[in-house]
Parts: C-alpha cells; sequence; structure tokens
C-alpha cells in the first residue's frame, strides 16, 4: 500500500514539474521576437518542428550584439506571379542576412556553381536536391525589388542545414554567402557582423522592417 502511496507521490511531482515547466516555456514564448512577429500562439508553435526551430534561430538572432531587427516568413512577390518564401530576414546593421533554414537531413555535399547537391542517407542511398545557394540568390533578387535603393553587397546569403545534417564537402566562392548548421549559425553570423562596418542607422533598419513587414504571413 505504502509503494502506491509513493508511486502517486511521484507521478503528482512529475505532473507539477511538467506543468511548471510547460508555463514557464510559454511565458519565455510570450515574449519572444518570433512570437511577435507571427503571432503564434505558444501550442501552435509547438505542433511542427519547422516552427520550433523558427523560433529557437530567431531567439538567438535577437541575443546578436549591434542594432538589428528580425522578419520571419517573409513572402516575396517573384516574376511567376506567386510568392517564394524567406524564413528568416536578419536586418542587421551590417547588412540584410537571408537566412534559409533548410528542412533536409543527412550528409550534404554540393558546389555553390553546381545546379544541384547530393545528400546521402542510411544504407549510402544518395539523393538530389536543388542548390539552395542558387535558390537563395533567387530570393534575394526579388528582395532587392521591394528594397531598390539598397546597394547589392549589402544582401547576405545564409543556408542554414539542421544540426541532423554532416557537411561533407561544401564549396563557395562569393563572400557574402555562406553555408553552416544550424549549432554554428550565431557564432558564424556574429563573427561577419564583428568584421564588418555598420552600413544602416537605427533609423534605416526600421525603415527596411516597416517595408517588409506587411509581406510576413504565417507559415
Amino acid at each position: 500500500m505504502i509503494y502506491l502511496v509513493y508511486a502517486s507521490l511521484i507521478v503528482a511531482l512529475l505532473v507539477l514539474f511538467a506543468l511548471i515547466g510547460f508555463f514557464f516555456m510559454k511565458s519565455i514564448y510570450n515574449q519572444s521576437t518570433y512570437k511577435k512577429e507571427t503571432n503564434q500562439p505558444f501550442l501552435d508553435m509547438l505542433s511542427r518542428t519547422a516552427r520550433i526551430k523558427g523560433c529557437f534561430t530567431t531567439n538567438k538572432l535577437d541575443k546578436m550584439p549591434g542594432t538589428h531587427k528580425v522578419l520571419v516568413n517573409v513572402h516575396v512577390p517573384n516574376k511567376s506571379g506567386g510568392t517564394s518564401l524567406i524564413d528568416i530576414l536578419f536586418v542587421h546593421e551590417t547588412g540584410i542576412y537571408v537566412i534559409n533554414m533548410m528542412k533536409i537531413y543527412g550528409w550534404i555535399s554540393g558546389n555553390e556553381k553546381e545546379s544541384q547537391w547530393t545528400k546521402t542517407l542510411k544504407q549510402n542511398k544518395k539523393e538530389l536536391f536543388d542548390n539552395p545557394i542558387k535558390e537563395n540568390e533567387g530570393r534575394i533578387e526579388e528582395l532587392k525589388k521591394l528594397l531598390p535603393t539598397v546597394p547589392e553587397n549589402q544582401f547576405k546569403s545564409i543556408i542554414n542545414f539542421s544540426e541532423e545534417c554532416l557537411l561533407i564537402k561544401i564549396e563557395t566562392y562569393s563572400e557574402r554567402t555562406f553555408v553552416c548548421r544550424e549549432d554554428k549559425l550565431k557564432g558564424m553570423i556574429k563573427k561577419e557582423t564583428n568584421q564588418s562596418f555598420a552600413v544602416f542607422t537605427k533609423e534605416q533598419i526600421d525603415e527596411i522592417y516597416n517595408t517588409l513587414k506587411p509581406y510576413c504571413k504565417v507559415s
């Protein structure tokens, strides 16, 4: 009988700790930039892996030094009459960082100039996918049309793979193109911002943000 009492107490404590953790995380989320930008309820954010990763990435960018703003799920008009999705835009005093959150797993290899890259899965199964650098270049070209006064060299392309990926052989040539895993993203951007001069004032960052905000939609 006493074992049942102990078991019930343990279960009750576990439930209590789980509830405390849930409401603590919800409180932090409700104050986050991701919540502000997407207006997604906490449970909706938890319902999709891509949203969770987007929230974590946005939180990392929030902590970066320097004047900046973050936009999430920017749908820029494209030449086909539809829209192209930019997962995250980090508008920093040193430039506009266009971040493509890759939803691909496996061992990744590719070259900036190739039309397709390779991912290797279990049992050495290989699959091709479109070059994400070229895809992001297309998004940046469409973005430039919305920001005609921003010089071309202020746009920086970031291809961000999940931590489940292993980047085997990635070759890039442009000084404004970066490929990394999620666990290296913050350090990579911090290094780039530290090595770059400020090109935008706070007022210019606000202007860019206000121009692009109407194109943000929940995904």
